[in-house]
């Protein structure tokens, strides 16, 4: 290391101020006012619905500053809308205003040779199924990755509330739902986890279910 030119150094220390100055509400969606569901198979077939409000953070900040003029606004919202509609899950896509959307997500598949699926995308990851080699489907819900700014959101005035729930036959080793129920109408052997979220809930939602 110290064999290494002062060159590299000024220009190492010029990156890490970069991405100190990286502003706290970078890429990301906030989820709101939401039902997600998801369900199981043992044969490995999934179904993903989300069903709720989207914000983008960053649209939503400067809104709320009052960065933006009417048409640079307009503009933003048009292009965010035309981003998730090229997504062809979701079925509706309305834009609220500052920021936000209302959406219906619908996502049906089977675990053979997908193994990870995300939403909203793995850029900008809320909830996400992925089989692992062991045979375990991990199910997590979380901010983005780079993220750890909930509070700061919260303090702003944007949360984030909603439920999730997970519906499956398959064996289940791990998880952390608030509450459980045995069966459906003519699915006996399916078990309902619920998890109710918050802004400040911790730890978040996870469930690890064996195909």
């Amino acid at each position: 290391m110290t064999g290494l030119p002062p060159r590299f150094w000024r220009l190492l220390r010029v990156f890490a101020v970069l991405v100190l100055a990286v502003p706290a509400l970078s890429s990301c969606y906030v989820p709101d006012d939401f039902l997600a569901e998801i369900r199981l198979a043992r044969n490995g077939d999934y179904g993903l619905i989300f069903k709720g409000e989207l914000t983008w953070a960053p649209l939503w900040a400067d809104i709320r500053d009052g960065k933006l003029t009417p048409e640079v606004e307009a503009r933003k919202i048009e292009e965010i809308l035309q981003d998730l509609q090229r997504d062809g899950h979701f079925k509706t896509v309305k834009s609220l205003g500052r920021g936000q959307f209302e959406v219906l997500y619908e996502r049906t598949g089977r675990f053979t040779g997908t193994r990870k699926v995300t939403f909203v995308r793995r850029s900008a990851e809320i909830l996400s199924m992925e089989l692992r080699t062991s045979g375990e489907v991990h199910i997590r819900t979380r901010n983005d990755p780079k993220l750890d700014m909930k509070n700061q959101l919260a303090a702003n005035g944007l949360n984030s509330r909603g439920r999730l729930r997970v519906i499956t036959n398959t064996a289940v080793v791990l998880h952390n739902a608030q509450d459980m129920a045995q069966g459906l109408p003519g699915f006996p052997d399916y078990t309902v986890y619920d998890w109710t979220i918050t802004t400040s809930m911790k730890p978040m939602p996870m469930l690890i279910a064996r195909l």
